[in-house]
């Protein structure tokens, strides 16, 4: 059982705040980066998807590639033309192929995972002040899975938006945007929390306020 009692601190802890006193009906979370360090799930995903032994020197050039395109917040089939370049793949390699079963795997690992107490601890304070929803290109129920192991029946109070499908085509704006109509918020009450630069570029075009959290900033960046 969770005690939201807890303090927390650092990122989350001024999150929490800003939250508090702007007065925020809505707060519509990015997961990967932002709830849940998704470095790992990507670089296992891809390195399994090609056949790459893990440790090697060639997984090794999967993560530095893996944290160049979280860096600057693109999508699977950018991420892995990126780890195309760095391994020097044959030109006729099926990429298509290649992200629908690292998508299938990572969605797999994810099923697996849970979210850290100190996320889980952040989550419930916000969920006592306004209504959450998370965002995530990844699919639905692999999300709902992890918010369930991690938040156990509190995890109902939270909207979820993203893939019905592994061949479902979404985009965050979409995913934001519809949050925003299903749950009826005026956008001068909603905020969308993320860690990328895409994520500020998504909540401006919307017209909500936006907040950077990186909690696992280091792990991307290092």
């Amino acid at each position: 059982m969770l005690d939201d009692s807890v303090l927390i601190s650092g990122e989350f802890a001024s999150t929490l705040e800003a939250i508090q006193r702007q007065e925020f009906r809505l707060v519509c979370f990015d997961f990967g980066g932002t709830l849940h360090d998704f470095v790992p799930l990507h670089v296992r995903g891809f390195t399994s998807a090609l056949g790459i032994e893990r440790g090697s020197e060639a997984a090794q050039k999967v993560e530095r590639a893996v944290r160049e395109a979280l860096v600057r917040g693109v999508d699977s089939f950018e991420m892995l033309r990126l780890i195309a370049t760095a391994l020097s793949l044959p030109q006729d390699t099926d990429l298509k192929a290649v992200v629908v079963t690292k998508r299938s795997l990572v969605e797999v690992y994810l099923r697996e995972a849970e979210l850290s107490r100190d996320v889980c601890t952040f989550l419930t304070q916000v969920m006592s002040l306004c209504s959450i929803a998370v965002i995530s290109l990844g699919l639905v129920t692999s999300m709902e899975t992890v918010l369930m192991r991690s938040l156990g029946d509190l995890s109902r109070k939270i909207a979820v938006y993203g893939r019905r499908s592994l061949t479902e085509r979404v985009n965050k704006l979409q995913l934001l945007r519809q949050a925003i109509q299903d749950i009826g918020a005026p956008r001068s009450s909603v905020v969308y929390v993320g860690d990328a630069e895409v994520d500020e570029c998504i909540g401006n075009d919307l017209g909500v306020a936006v907040i950077r959290l990186r909690p696992f900033r280091s792990s991307i960046s290092s």
